[in-house]
């Protein structure tokens, strides 16, 4: 039995199917874990990570944060309203303030680095034990070959699927 804490990073982290994973390992083997950071840009996926595997959103200390703080610090990332493309201003200007602010929580609470491309070496914790992905497969399924998207996982396919070399340059 493992007796220290492992501290992870989920990259990819969309709704959280690698902190489910270590969440039965812990439960079944008694493997202590901490997830340290996580890595997604889908705004979604982050808020939704946030409500499954975070303490719960407490609105009212959210309320607080004045929301020219909230802009200021959601602009600073790549953020992502289908996973496919980045957020333009005028999407980003149609966010609910009730949106923003729980993706603010969201982002604070579960350490979300946001998009894997704005990730440097140096930013991941230096005592992460375990670096996990589960990067976009979309371009190499059954289905996405038959959508015409055969370029596989080739470093200059610029797909979906291609974010995997981001985890390697990281």
């Amino acid at each position: 039995m493992i007796t220290e804490r492992l501290k992870v990073f989920e990259a990819f982290s969309g709704i959280g199917a690698q902190a489910k994973a270590f969440e039965r390992l812990s439960k079944r083997n008694g493997i202590d874990y901490k997830i340290v950071a996580t890595a997604d840009w889908d705004i979604n996926a982050i808020i939704a990570y946030y409500l499954i595997h975070g303490q719960g959103y407490d609105k009212e200390k959210y309320q607080k944060v004045d929301i020219t703080i909230i802009d200021s610090f959601l602009k600073g990332y790549t953020l992502s309203a289908d996973g496919k493309k980045a957020l333009n201003e005028k999407s980003y200007a149609r966010l609910s303030e009730d949106v923003k602010r729980i993706l603010y929580a969201a982002i604070t609470e579960t350490n979300n680095m946001v998009s894997i491309t704005d990730i440097s070496g140096k930013d991941v914790p230096e005592d992460v034990d375990i670096f996990t992905y589960s990067f976009p497969c979309q371009d190499l399924s059954m289905c996405g070959y038959w959508n015409g998207k055969k370029s596989g996982i080739s470093r200059d396919s610029h797909n979906r699927s291609g974010m995997l070399w981001e985890v390697e340059r990281i």
